[in-house]
């Protein structure tokens, strides 16, 4: 018996799945993100690093300082924060 490979269509597969998964997840950081945004407008940058850092470690990420920083003055100004995923290609 000989098994036919596409290769071509194997990698769209892939292409297809993997970018669903990474769709998903920055709409979970997104919607996350939003709902600190409600809870922390307003309040101290010092007082939301840690509430945001927390919702990265749920996800298993992580923030370095700056970002973490400017994601917190963003949240105090009240600001939108949206991840999207561009196209992921192999």
């Amino acid at each position: 018996m000989k098994i036919q490979w596409n290769e071509r269509e194997f990698k769209r597969l892939m292409e297809d799945e993997v970018q669903s998964t990474v769709d998903d997840m920055a709409a979970e950081y997104t919607r996350d993100l939003k709902a600190l945004t409600t809870r922390y407008t307003g309040r101290p940058v010092e007082e939301i690093k840690p509430a945001l850092r927390r919702i990265f470690q749920q996800h298993d990420g992580d923030l370095t300082d700056p970002e973490l920083s400017e994601y917190a003055a963003q949240i105090h100004a009240g600001g939108e924060i949206v991840f999207t995923a561009d196209k992921v290609r192999f």
